[in-house]
């Protein structure tokens, strides 16, 4: 009898989000290439006006997900050793391959960068760095930047929640009224940060207090009780992530079109929608037997591009830089679907290579850490 294989839901999520980031990113070359704005041409086409925000809001659910989960399960530990290998592997997978990115940059491509701004190179070595001033490539590493500040935090969060769950007597239902009560208070707070006019790129989207909501809501779903997993639900969960990406990349172009109010909902009201329908997701990953040969194949791509998606999301725009004028077609919507699969190929390549040398010559210092540091 097959053994049963569970479904990599939150590697397609993860996959999805980053082709929304790449996506926008190329439209933005192809309008740049033809010289016009492409959003009126694109009309019946909205799909193409793919939410990018919104694929970093789904990597930061994801990584508290995922963080929480590391604590939750015992693979780090609540002491002085498990939350110092804790910070020190998230620092080698993570901050290690970023500072060579931008170290290739800088050397490469962009060598007065880092004399733009006379602290730049100290804020993206403290992971302090919010995208300003930026360029295409280094500025997406400021979502590196709040991923690791909001890394700082974990262990105090998942020790607040061990805490409340010995006093509730291991109650998981209050922990679902907990994760109800972030996502209205995140809904609040954008609100509040609307209403007192502050800059949105650089006090709401890339700064990561007014992101925590995502992220320590992705670290409670490992308390939260789980419901019972059905196919029925788990199509329901998948059906309203899609709808959610569709709206979004309709209220997106609408918005762009005129109708400025309906950034407003993108911008401030959205970040919550994706942390209910990923939060869906996660909580009906659900097992299947007896998978076919295409779902089989289709997995294995799938947890190929969701192993490659952070040093695809690190190269992409740098790579679109670099070739766009060279792309050409007959029509705007030949020379995006060309210039999407050509970087797309390219930067797949580029990030497969960097991952694997990441992996190699990272994988003997975290070899050491966890020897030094195992409990």
């Amino acid at each position: 009898m097959e053994k049963a294989r569970k479904i990599n839901t939150l590697d397609y999520v993860r996959v999805i989000a980053t082709l929304m980031v790449f996506m926008l990113h190329t439209l933005i070359f192809t309008s740049q290439k033809v010289g016009v704005d492409l959003n009126e041409y694109f009309r019946r086409l909205f799909i193409f006006k793919a939410p990018a925000w919104a694929g970093v809001w789904i990597f930061f659910i994801l990584s508290g997900y995922f963080a929480g989960k590391g604590f939750a399960e015992n693979k780090y530990t609540l002491n002085m050793r498990g939350i110092l290998r804790y910070y020190i592997l998230r620092f080698i997978k993570i901050g290690i391959p970023t500072y060579f990115f931008v170290f290739l940059c800088c050397t490469l491509l962009y060598p007065d960068f880092i004399f733009s701004d006379k602290y730049v190179l100290l804020r993206m070595m403290t992971f302090t760095y919010n995208g300003v001033p930026g360029l295409d490539g280094i500025g997406a590493t400021w979502y590196v930047s709040s991923l690791m500040q909001m890394y700082l935090i974990v262990p105090g969060i998942v020790f607040l929640l061990e805490k409340i769950k010995t006093v509730m007597k291991n109650n998981a239902n209050f922990f679902g009224y907990f994760w109800i009560l972030l996502l209205a208070v995140g809904v609040v707070v954008r609100v509040i940060l609307y209403k007192s006019g502050v800059n949105w790129y650089n006090r709401v989207y890339t700064f990561s207090p007014a992101n925590l909501d995502l992220f320590i809501g992705g670290i409670v779903l490992n308390y939260v009780k789980k419901p019972e997993k059905k196919m029925s639900k788990h199509i329901i969960a998948w059906g309203i992530f899609i709808v959610a990406i569709l709206l979004n990349c309709y209220l997106y172009l609408e918005a762009d079109l005129g109708r400025i109010e309906y950034m407003f909902v993108y911008q401030y009201v959205f970040p919550s929608v994706y942390l209910f329908s990923v939060s869906l997701l996660i909580l009906q990953n659900i097992e299947v037997k007896n998978e076919t040969r295409i779902i089989k194949w289709i997995n294995r791509i799938i947890s190929w591009f969701s192993g490659i998606s952070f040093q695809f999301y690190l190269w992409h725009s740098l790579i679109l830089r670099c070739i766009f004028q060279m792309v050409t077609g007959r029509t705007p919507l030949a020379l995006h679907i060309k210039l999407l699969l050509i970087v797309f190929v390219l930067t797949s390549v580029m990030a497969t290579f960097f991952t694997k040398a990441s992996e190699e010559i990272l994988k003997p210092f975290q070899r050491r850490v966890q020897q030094l540091l195992h409990d």
